[in-house]
């Protein structure tokens, strides 16, 4: 995942300065704005000079600390650049901010004050995007109203060592525990058309192959429910596409539960649909036909430009209008319609972009500038997206 990796020397040698803006996908997702880091670049320029001019050095400790935090952002930057692996960091970072005030040649009163200063400033970029304010991070409701997530178990929940099959994008990290310990789980929506050589790929089958009793979870949601409440055929049908990949479908679509789940707001209770899983025999899977044109045009893409398209890590799936092949490694996704276009979008896009047609792509002449299809985390006042 290169979400956040930066894609040139000047973005890596900025980073603790972008770092500060209040601008979300920087180091996470979410809008979190940290001073520190450029705090700490101004006390150090701030602390040299007042050596030189004093002869006073700082403590051999302070000193190793300190290159030992800038050290750290080159294996965390060459890898993923995510702010949630680079917690020690950002941990250590404001205890080396108050340390570099400490040892300044100043009065007492003083550095207290540029300390008192130093938590103001961070305190002012919290307050940007408050992570107690529902709606401003990771939650929707206030934790402090309680239940954070309710769900009403029935018996068959309660007793059956079942595996859960999740197929979409969201945790299940907080349904899983009210469950039984003997229950398993598992999400294969991040596997979805990920080559069959991937390792995860390998392990995810032998994981369902190992399993007898195998539910599928979704969301119940008013605008995929059918008569009663329970998922709706286009619902279903949906459900049996994703998972064709791992020959895998609704069993019986009768006897699909809903299990109805409580938040500390009511107006976002909801519930979940779970429905038996059975193996699909070979025969009556219907194999992709894609276009040797279309899959050619991925494949020209990828030869191009490997970083934003990474070769020979993902399948191509059908779409309602063609099909799409999702680089997730690279936040991109290409299309190649049902008309013959072309199209890319990365995930911050709101639309996609269109290239061309399959002819154009495939051409001779065809070129692309793969440094305008970025892949990795822009400056935030470069940014495009």
């Amino acid at each position: 995942m290169n979400r956040f990796v930066p894609e040139t020397w000047l973005e890596w040698l900025l980073r603790p300065l972008a770092m500060a803006f209040p601008d979300a996908w920087v180091y996470i997702e979410v809008m979190a704005p940290d001073l520190r880091f450029a705090l700490l670049l101004v006390l150090m320029a701030v602390a040299i000079g007042a050596g030189l001019k004093t002869g006073r050095r700082l403590p051999a400790v302070l000193v190793a600390l300190l290159a030992f935090l800038w050290l750290a952002f080159v294996p965390w930057l060459a890898t993923t650049g995510n702010g949630r692996y680079f917690i020690p960091v950002l941990l250590l970072v404001g205890v080396l901010c108050v340390a570099l005030i400490h040892a300044l040649p100043a009065s007492r009163s003083f550095r207290l004050t540029l300390a008192a200063g130093a938590v103001l400033l961070q305190g002012v970029a919290l307050l940007q995007n408050p992570p107690w304010q529902p709606g401003s991070s990771w939650s929707f409701i206030d934790w402090g109203q309680g239940p954070y997530l309710q769900v009403e178990l029935d018996e068959q929940a309660r007793r059956e060592p079942a595996t859960y099959v999740g197929v979409s994008m969201i945790s299940y990290s907080l349904v899983a525990p009210q469950f039984p310990a003997s229950a398993r789980w598992i999400n294969l929506s991040t596997l979805q058309g990920v080559g069959e050589h991937a390792a995860d790929v390998k392990r995810a089958r032998a994981f369902l192959a190992a399993s007898t009793a195998l539910r599928v979870i979704v969301p119940a949601l008013a605008a995929g429910a059918g008569p009663g409440g329970q998922p709706s055929a286009e619902t279903l049908t949906v459900i049996d596409q994703f998972l064709q990949q791992w020959h895998l479908g609704v069993a019986d679509a009768s006897a699909c539960r809903t299990l109805k789940a409580r938040t500390g707001d009511a107006a976002m209770n909801s519930g979940f649909w779970i429905c038996p899983l059975a193996p699909v025999d070979a025969k009556e899977r219907v194999p992709l036909e894609v276009p040797p044109r279309s899959l050619a045009a991925f494949e020209r893409l990828e030869a191009l430009c490997p970083r934003q398209f990474p070769p020979g890590l993902s399948t191509v799936v059908p779409t309602g209008d063609g099909f799409m092949r999702h680089y997730q490694g690279a936040d991109m996704k290409v299309y190649v319609t049902s008309d013959r276009s072309v199209f890319y979008k990365h995930h911050r896009a709101l639309s996609a972009e269109r290239i061309g047609d399959v002819d154009k792509v495939l051409g001779a002449g065809f070129s692309l500038d793969c440094q305008r299809l970025r892949a990795g985390a822009a400056l935030p006042w470069a940014r495009k997206l």
